[in-house]
């Protein structure tokens, strides 16, 4: 038999009217409850709540205690605070200080609310911040731990969305909300804030409403399975790390006012293609960096830079053309392992420390006019690189930091394939002999494809590697130069004119060394960590010249 019960909710003038469920007697209807008072009405029908907000603040008093925590499905319009906003994070799962409710709210529909200024903090994170309600802005953390959320309608009001609504992730803390897959946005947002989305592990689309102008950074950071997404023509700020970590984002449709691209693709793994917009002047460090299932880019001609590490393990790509407008490039093809033909252009000076580090599928490369000096490791472990073009520009090749650094003998560690250098005729500075990479006098070796096993110094050198300049009015660097070192090199001669020796370090293969020379060479960095079992060969009545020498050091020593 059923009840009729009359209550009274904080002694505020209002009848509930309740059916409930005799469970003795075996009654199977619906909870219905329609509330209603000064500060507004709606109903409770089972988990499902309509309510009609007339003085911002009143929620509390139209969902009383005894039902929010049942709620999974509500819809609000009216006025709604810090207060009314307070009480929807405890149905959804967290309270006004971040822990656990045994709220089950999952579906909010706020499309026709508006989020007012007023009432108490909604979210407390310590004991100075505390986050009050604004008008028309969706502020920091208003639903951060409300971890049921699965669906959330924004009200059609709002013009800005602040920092880290949902979760958020960094260097010292990490907040993810798991169940949210659905946010619908209104169409007077203009700017969307610092971490805004990341973290919603689960969030599967978004729709970015036309009129928004920012998109700051970490905005949708790990929103790991975000499979596509438009970025409309008004949008002309794009923060870094904005979509970080969407292993699945796999479409980007890009705003064309963009100017500035940051580090906005980082790890970005399922991400196979982009066309970047005519009228992006930059591409910032670590752009695309660990985005390893991209096989195509279009660089417009309005690019001028590109930054450190933008295409670092872009495992996928495999044909590059840098435009002639970029003049800086910066370490951007690191372990580019599929990388096969790049095309560089003609204003840049300078390849920089490990530019091509890794690049183990690129076969040739031709070296721009413009290109003046070549950092360290820039080859290392181009296991099929087999020439290298050297254009008329380059000074120096190979530079070792003066406080450390790997150095010249790391440049073409690796390069297994490399058979010859070739350099234009109107370098100054460098010339090939027999595939070598000679100074333009033919004094000094500056070094060898490293494929070479068996070798002979030309006559006219005296000087193998070692420092060939010091410059601090381009880079405060000192350049060196250490030919042979890590190379298939199993005999070598040297002739007779060489004064001081670079390089050989770490020739594991080398097994005899042919020297010339009657007067024994300097031997500042040289044949360090060589086959012990290497016999180094000095013209008839020299030895004990070399043993009082610094050559005393190595044991195999004989005349021939």
């Amino acid at each position: 038999m059923k009840e009729r019960i009359l209550c009274s909710l904080k002694n505020i003038s209002f009848v509930i009217i309740i059916a409930l469920l005799g469970a003795a007697c075996g009654d199977d209807k619906e909870e219905s409850i329609d509330v209603g008072n000064e500060g507004g009405n709606g109903t409770v029908t089972g988990t499902v709540a309509k309510v009609d907000v007339k003085k911002a603040g009143s929620l509390s008093s139209l969902i009383g205690d005894d039902v929010k925590f049942n709620i999974t499905d509500l819809t609000v319009t009216g006025d709604i605070n810090g207060d009314d906003i307070a009480l929807i994070r405890e149905m959804a799962g967290a309270d006004v200080n971040g822990d656990e409710t045994k709220g089950h709210l999952s579906k909010l529909n706020l499309k026709d609310a508006n989020i007012v200024a007023g009432g108490n903090p909604y979210y407390i994170r310590s004991t100075t911040q505390a986050y009050y309600s604004r008008t028309n802005v969706l502020t920091s953390y208003m639903f951060v731990g409300c971890n049921n959320l699965t669906t959330v309608i924004f009200p059609k009001a709002i013009e800005v969305i602040e920092r880290c609504i949902f979760g958020f992730y960094g260097n010292n803390s990490s907040v993810e909300n798991r169940n949210l897959t659905t946010v619908a946005l209104g169409d007077k947002i203009a700017e969307i804030g610092i971490g805004a989305f990341a973290n919603c592990v689960n969030l599967k689309a978004i729709v970015i409403p036309d009129g928004v102008t920012i998109i700051g950074d970490m905005a949708f950071g790990r929103c790991l399975n975000l499979t596509t997404i438009d970025i409309p023509n008004t949008v002309s700020e794009i923060g870094d790390r904005v979509f970080e970590q969407c292993d699945n984002l796999a479409t980007i449709n890009m705003s064309n006012n963009i100017v500035n691209l940051g580090a906005t693709f980082q790890n970005c793994t399922g991400l196979k293609n982009i066309i970047i917009p005519n009228g992006v002047t930059s591409i910032g460090n670590n752009a695309f960096t660990g985005c390893s299932s991209l096989s195509s880019i279009d660089i417009p001609n309005s690019v001028t830079s590109i930054g450190n590490n933008a295409f670092t393990g872009c495992l996928k790509l495999t044909t590059v053309n840098v435009p002639n407008s970029v003049t800086e490039i910066n370490g951007m093809f690191t372990e580019c392992s599929g990388i096969v033909h790049i095309t560089l252009p003609n204003g840049i000076t300078y390849i920089a420390d490990n530019e091509f580090a890794g690049c183990e599928n690129l076969k040739e490369l031709k070296i721009p006019d413009s290109v003046t000096s070549i950092g360290t490791g820039a080859f290392m472990n181009c296991r099929n690189l087999v020439s290298l073009s050297i254009g008329c520009g380059l000074r120096y090749i190979g530079v070792l930091d003066i406080t450390g650094g790997i150095g010249f003998d790391k440049i073409f560690f690796g390069c297994n394939s490399l058979v010859k250098f070739t350099v234009s005729e109107d370098n100054p500075n460098f010339i090939s002999v027999d595939g070598m990479l000679l100074t333009k006098d033919k004094s000094r070796l500056v070094t060898c494809p490293v494929v070479k096993t068996k070798i002979d110094i030309p006559s006219s050198v005296t000087i193998i590697g070692g420092p060939s300049s010091y410059d601090d009015t381009i880079f405060p660097y000192r350049y060196y130069a250490y030919p042979f070192s890590y190379s298939s090199l199993t005999s070598v001669t040297i002739p007779a004119n060489v004064r001081t020796i670079f390089g050989f370090n770490n020739c594991t293969q080398l097994m005899e060394v042919h020297i010339r020379c009657t007067t024994p060479p300097a031997l500042p960095e040289a044949f360090i960590a060589v086959n012990d079992k290497c016999i180094f060969y000095v013209p008839r009545g020299t030895l004990d010249a070399y043993k009082k020498s610094e050559w005393w050091k190595y044991k195999n020593i004989v005349e021939e």
